[in-house]
């Protein structure tokens, strides 16, 4: 049996446009994402540019959608609080790329299938666990 995929929806979320508007409108308009870079601590990389993910805001993504599918209220309060920025991301890419798709997403429905990436892993949460274990040892 021949298995195919469709591709039916885009949710990117990257330095050059959140959500396939903004995105396509930055790639069409040569915009580049790179700047000086502003994130606090990245001086110590000797780094003067990079490219950040800049007002990206969960909320006005799920906009009142807490029960979208993806995630029930209680989930969606921890990931708000606890979760990775990068979680963060994925979260509300595959929302965006459901809002993109048309489909209705039922939890049922087992034709249905979400993939996504992350190139940067989440590296903040890395960084915080050896500050504490660093933190812990030096105690």
């Amino acid at each position: 049996m021949e298995r195919r995929v469709v591709i039916t929806g885009i949710g990117p979320v990257t330095p050059i446009g959140i959500g396939k508007d903004d995105f396509l409108d930055s790639l069409m308009n040569g915009r580049s994402g790179v700047e000086t870079c502003n994130i606090p601590g990245a001086s110590y990389y000797g780094t003067p540019a990079c490219a950040e993910v800049k007002n990206f805001d969960l909320d006005s993504i799920l906009s009142g959608d807490l029960t979208c599918g993806l995630v029930s209220k209680k989930a969606y309060n921890k990931l708000s609080k606890h979760c990775d920025r990068a979680i963060q991301f994925a979260v509300g890419g595959t929302r965006l790329a459901l809002s993109d798709s048309g489909l209705e997403y039922d939890r049922e429905n087992n034709n249905v299938g979400c993939f996504f990436g992350n190139a940067g892993e989440c590296m903040q949460s890395y960084e915080t666990q050896i500050k504490l274990t660093i933190q812990r040892v030096l105690r």
